[in-house]
């Protein structure tokens, strides 16, 4: 490896790992060898429930998948935080996965907005979110022209709430590590 010794302590990785757990356990176990820490949050891929047979596998819950991420990660001694913080060589981490609420969408717009337009906002930037599963397959609904929309059992909101509660739990750290960062898109005008 071009990483030199010294510079191998900590490897922070905020999300997106893989779209299965197969192969993001076969690269934490490769990044392992590298790393002496490795430190993860999940990020939106990590929940992804792409094929009927991960479907299948986690019963139409991508939940069962962070669950079975937690327990590899708990065997290979890497921290997965999920609202979580540790401390490594007096060095406090606190990480959560996804976590968004209105207020940023109300910064973005100057507005105070409704749950109908943060949806269709999210949705808009997240357009993969239908692999997303919280307890039933996705399904389409028709629209004019041909077209539809692919509605999941999966409710951004209440998730992005109970993410934000636990953040709100973590105590001041010295790094925090999540997997949205707030930033504005060049293309939301800002009223």
């Amino acid at each position: 490896s071009k990483i030199p010794e010294d510079e191998r302590n900590i490897l922070i990785i905020p999300g997106d790992i893989s779209n299965t757990n197969k192969e993001a356990m076969f690269l934490l176990k490769e990044l392992k060898k590298l790393f002496k820490e490795i430190i993860i949050v999940t990020g939106n891929h990590d929940l992804y429930l792409h094929s009927s047979s991960q479907a299948h596998k986690y019963k139409n819950i991508s939940w069962n998948r962070v669950k079975e991420m937690k327990e590899f990660c708990l065997q290979q001694n890497i921290y997965l935080l999920d609202g979580e913080v540790i401390k490594i060589n007096d060095i406090s981490f606190g990480g959560l996965g996804m976590t968004w609420d209105t207020s940023y969408y109300g910064f973005l717009t100057r507005s105070k907005p409704n749950n109908s337009e943060v949806l269709s906002f999210f949705r808009s930037y997240m357009n993969d979110s239908e692999y997303i599963l919280d307890g039933f397959k996705p399904y389409k609904v028709p629209l004019a022209y041909n077209g539809y929309d692919i509605i999941s059992s999966w409710n951004p909101l209440k998730y992005f709430e109970k993410e934000y509660l636990k953040l709100k739990e973590i105590p001041k750290v010295d790094v925090m590590i999540t997997h949205y960062s707030p930033v504005i898109p060049e293309n939301i005008p800002l009223k």
